[in-house]
């Protein structure tokens, strides 16, 4: 299953992006400079009430690839 992640602000140093359901959310950005990259994960337990399941957060560090030929 997909789920489409909108960027949401973008600057010449920082890349925003995030997707929004009834069940999670995910919010996140890109350091252009670095190639840091962190994220957010809810999810809901209560969806009605917004009561906090989980969280997750995730970092990773992106880097160009370099050309075989």
């Amino acid at each position: 299953m997909e789920y489409p992640v909108k960027i949401t602000n973008i600057n010449d140093g920082t890349i925003i992006f995030s997707h929004s359901d009834k069940q999670w959310s995910l919010v996140g950005q890109i350091d252009r400079v670095t190639g840091d990259m962190e994220a957010m994960i809810t999810d809901w337990l209560d969806v009605q009430k917004r009561d906090l399941s989980r969280e997750q957060s995730y970092a990773l560090k992106c880097r160009s690839v370099q050309r075989m030929f």
